[in-house]
């Protein structure tokens, strides 16, 4: 930047010195200034930094896109509309998120106005929801697209493609958001994540999903598969988190390599991600009910549920700590005030 405005006022001096060009002073000056302030606009939370990748004996530098600093970030789902509903919404402003990705499954009433009221009361109406419908929203599925979509048009600083909000992709702050909907409604999402992904240059990226397949589930034995694993790995490839809900706990998994075969990383900490390695927290305990875990692989780091005499709260995550891009910090907070887990991450990007 400063190279482009000394370029730029040298040859504004050039020009006001001679006198044949009076009249463009001030048409230069104007597109000097448009440009500076465009430039600026864009990289005001999309910032491009560099990071060794530390994946190779030589070390090399890549350019990556860095969220706000300290940008926090609410994921919950399964909500309902009750009085823990609106304690884990409260949770959420109190803890000074910026932004809700909300896993899916709203109300379970079919009404989208009293869910978008209640929200509003709390939170108010232009704060962020980033939601994947959910199978609860099938009923009245195009009116919940209407209050989505207009509650993401009024964040001016949203930007989102695709068919909103069914198969999007938003940068927002410097975080990039992919909500997809397998297993709800359309088909395709595998191939809507690997091509946002991998045409992307941020530091973060967290796809969101409702539904699961059958071991990314803790519940029971008798769950189905309803997703197909290509979602989850298509965002493992490109190194996102993956989201979930519809399962009424908060879980976490390992570091993974491969969540179709259930290949474990290395167990570290911090979980350091990238292209080929990511984890999935589902985070189900928005208000609604909890249920107990019937069963448990070892992908799973850590379950919180009615077998563990969970109350109800949100995964909140915080991008860009301690003034390191590439540091992310998360934990899990029940509306006692009580944290289930936390972790810390680190992003680490290769070309």
């Amino acid at each position: 930047m400063h190279q482009f405005l000394k370029q730029r006022l040298a040859w504004y001096r050039a020009w006001h010195n001679n006198p044949r060009y009076t009249f463009w002073n001030f048409v230069i000056l104007a597109a000097v200034g448009v440009g500076i302030a465009t430039a600026l606009t864009a990289t005001s939370y999309r910032l491009s930094v560099e990071l060794n990748s530390g994946l190779n004996p030589v070390k090399k530098s890549v350019r990556v896109t860095a969220t706000a600093p300290n940008l926090k970030i609410a994921i919950f789902g399964d909500q309902g509309l009750n009085d823990n509903t609106k304690a884990v919404l409260k949770l959420v402003r109190d803890e000074g998120a910026e932004a809700i990705i909300h896993t899916g499954d709203l109300d379970y009433i079919d009404s989208p106005d009293l869910w978008d009221k209640i929200t509003t009361e709390i939170l108010g109406a232009d704060f962020p929801l980033f939601v994947a419908l959910g199978n609860h929203e099938l009923k009245k599925f195009a009116e919940y697209e209407t209050k989505v979509r207009e509650r993401l048009e009024r964040v001016k600083s949203a930007e989102c493609t695709g068919e909103i909000p069914r198969k999007m992709a938003c940068h927002y702050k410097g975080l990039y958001i992919i909500v997809v909907t397998p297993g709800v409604v359309d088909a395709g999402h595998e191939f809507f994540i690997s091509d946002k992904i991998t045409k992307d240059s941020s530091l973060w990226t967290v796809c969101a999903w409702h539904k699961n397949q059958k071991r990314m589930q803790v519940t029971s034995a008798s769950a189905r598969d309803e997703t197909g694993f290509a979602v989850y790995e298509e965002c493992l490839k490109g190194g996102g988190i993956v989201a979930t809900g519809h399962n009424h706990v908060y879980a976490r998994t390992h570091l993974m390599e491969s969540f179709e075969k259930g290949e474990l990383a290395l167990k570290e900490t911090p979980l350091k991600i990238s292209k080929g390695r990511s984890l999935n927290v589902i985070s189900g305990l928005g208000g609604k009910s909890i249920v107990e875990h019937g069963f448990r692989q070892k992908i799973w780091a850590k379950v919180y549920s009615k077998t563990e005499d969970a109350a109800f709260g949100a995964l909140f995550c915080t991008f860009n700590i301690r003034n390191r891009p590439e540091l992310a910090n998360c934990y899990f907070k029940n509306i006692d005030g009580e944290i289930i887990d936390s972790f810390e991450l680190q992003s680490q990007i290769r070309d």
